[in-house]
C-alpha cells in the first residue's frame, strides 16, 4: 500500500530504523548467527493454471531461517527469472483487518499475489514462499533501471492494517522480528546494501493502492 498525499509513509520511518539498529551492535545474535543454507498487486505469469497452483499448494517446504515459527505455503510463485539471486529486501504492509485475512490472502490461488514472508504484531514470522522462488509481491514496480523487482526481492508483509483502520503503531515486538529477518536474510543472501532495503513506496509506480501493500 502506498501513502496518500500529506500522511506519513511508515514503512519509511520503520526502514530508518532498521538501518540505524542494523548498524548498532546486534542484539539479536540468532539473526545474525543463521547461516544454514537451506498486495492484491498481481505480477503472476500468464501461463500459471488453476491445477499448477492446487499442486504447489500440496507440497510443503523446509524454512529457509530458524527464526521462523510458522510455514504455511503459498501457491502463488514461480521461477526467478535467468536464475536471478535475491539481492533486494521490500518491506511493505498488508493493509488489512487483521493479519489471518492477510495470510489467508497470500496463501489463496484466486489472489494471486504471496510473499515470502509475514510478520505479525506479537513478531510470529510466517514464511509462505522460499527463498530461491520468486514470490508476487512487488506489483507494477521499477528500481535503479530494474522492472522486474519480484525476481531480484525478497518480500516481507508486515502485518498492519495501514491508512483505512486507523494505521496504528508497529509493536516493538514486531519492529524487533522484522529487524532480525533482515539480518538473517542479508547473512545467508548477501551482500545486500543498505539502498537495497525498500519500502515498497520506493518502487511502485502507483501512488495509493489499497489492500495488500
Amino acid at each position: 500500500m502506498q501513502p496518500r498525499s500529506g500522511q506519513p509513509d511508515r514503512g519509511r520511518i520503520l526502514q530508518a530504523l532498521m538501518h540505524a539498529l542494523m548498524r548498532a551492535p546486534c542484539f539479536f545474535d540468532r539473526a545474525v548467527n543463521d547461516a544454514r543454507p537451506l498486495s492484491t498487486h498481481r505480477s503472476h505469469p500468464a501461463h500459471a493454471s488453476a491445477h499448477d497452483c492446487f499442486l504447489r499448494l500440496m507440497t510443503p517446504f523446509s524454512p529457509d531461517s530458524f527464526i521462523v515459527a510458522d510455514v504455511v505455503p503459498s501457491p502463488n510463485f514461480d521461477e526467478r527469472k535467468g536464475g536471478r539471486r535475491p539481492d533486494m529486501i521490500l518491506l511493505h504492509y498488508t493493509g488489512m483487518q487483521s493479519g489471518d485475512a492477510a495470510l489467508k490472502a497470500l496463501t489463496t490461488a484466486a489472489s494471486k499475489v504471496s510473499s515470502h514472508y509475514v510478520v505479525f504484531e506479537d513478531g510470529r514470522i510466517v514464511q509462505c514462499v522460499p527463498e530461491a522462488r520468486r514470490a508476487w509481491h512487488a506489483g507494477e514496480s521499477s528500481w535503479a533501471g530494474e522492472t522486474d523487482i519480484n525476481s531480484c526481492s525478497i518480500g516481507i508483509e508486515i502485518v498492519n492494517p495501514g491508512h483505512e483502520f486507523g494505521y496504528p503503531d508497529f509493536p516493538l515486538r514486531q519492529t524487533a522480528a522484522v529487524i532480525s529477518l533482515c539480518k538473517s536474510i542479508i547473512v545467508r543472501r548477501g551482500p545486500i546494501s543498505g539502498d537495497r532495503i525498500l519500502a515498497h513506496s520506493d518502487v511502485a509506480a502507483a501512488k495509493y493502492v489499497p489492500g495488500l501493500a
